[in-house]
């Protein structure tokens, strides 16, 4: 079993965690993977923050996703270890 197993799978990534308010992804980009805050219902229109966890490898994918599951307030503060803000 991977962590990925207990996602949901989208069309460039995973589903992290969803409320009435915000939607939290995590998405593979060309270099990196991206931990992506969104508000509801803008969700697959439009994005709040990026955050970039350098590299495409697991353990890159594991410190983005855990890092979604315990962001507590995606749409005012920022998640813990990233490498660098996108937007």
């Amino acid at each position: 079993m991977t962590i990925t197993d207990q996602l949901t799978p989208t069309e460039y990534g995973f589903r992290v965690r969803a409320t009435d308010q915000y939607v939290i992804d995590v998405r593979k980009m060309l270099f990196n993977w991206r931990l992506i805050g969104s508000l509801a219902p803008a969700y697959g229109i439009t994005d709040q923050h990026g955050f970039c966890y350098f590299g495409r490898t697991e353990e890159a994918l594991h410190r983005a996703v855990a890092a979604g599951l315990t962001w507590e307030d995606p749409l005012n503060t920022e998640p813990e270890g990233f490498d660098k803000q996108a937007f």
